[in-house]
C-alpha cells in the first residue's frame, strides 16, 4: 500500500490520448512552454507547467516511435540550467515499457499545490528525459532529452 505522502506529493500517470496538444493541457498550474527532441526514430517532447509561485506543478512528456524495431523504453524529468547541466535529481515514471514502431506513449508527472519547488538558482528550467535499456541484460544503452525550458 502506497504511502500517503508519496500519493500527496506525486500523482503519476501512463496515459495514452490522442488530443494533439495534450503536451500543454495542464490540470494543475499554468503552461509555461515546450521542447522537443527529433530523433532518428521518432519525437520526445515535453511540456511543464507552473504555479504562480514558480513551483512545476506538471509535467508533460510524450515519444512518438515512427520506424525501428521496438525497444524498452522509460521517461524522466530534472531541473537543469540553461545550459542543460542537471541541478537536482532525475524524477522517473512508474518503470519500464515496450514500444513499437507507429506507437505513441505518454506520461504526466502532476504535482498538486504547493507543487515541486524550484533549486535555489538565478535560472532554473527542466527538460523531459527518455532512456533506453538493452532487451538482453537491462542495461542502459541509450539516454535521449528535450531541448531545456526556462520559466
Amino acid at each position: 500500500m502506497p504511502s500517503i505522502a508519496a500519493t500527496v506529493a506525486l500523482v503519476g500517470t501512463l496515459l495514452t490520448p490522442s488530443a494533439p496538444d495534450w503536451i500543454t493541457d495542464c490540470q494543475y498550474g499554468t503552461y509555461q512552454d515546450r521542447a522537443s527532441n527529433r530523433l532518428t526514430s521518432g519525437r520526445l517532447e515535453t511540456g511543464l507547467c507552473s504555479y504562480s509561485t514558480s513551483a512545476v506543478s506538471q509535467v508533460n512528456i510524450r515519444y512518438h516511435k515512427e520506424r525501428g524495431n521496438p525497444v524498452t523504453l522509460r521517461f524522466a524529468w530534472e531541473f537543469v540550467n540553461k545550459e542543460g547541466t542537471v541541478l537536482t535529481g532525475t524524477r522517473h515514471d512508474l518503470g519500464k515499457f515496450r514500444q513499437a514502431a507507429g506507437q505513441t506513449r505518454y506520461y504526466s508527472w502532476k504535482y498538486p499545490f504547493p507543487g515541486t519547488r524550484r533549486p535555489a538558482a538565478p535560472l532554473v528550467c527542466g527538460r523531459g528525459v527518455m532512456v533506453q535499456y538493452d532487451d538482453a541484460d537491462g542495461s542502459l544503452v541509450g539516454r535521449y532529452q528535450t531541448g531545456v525550458i526556462c520559466w
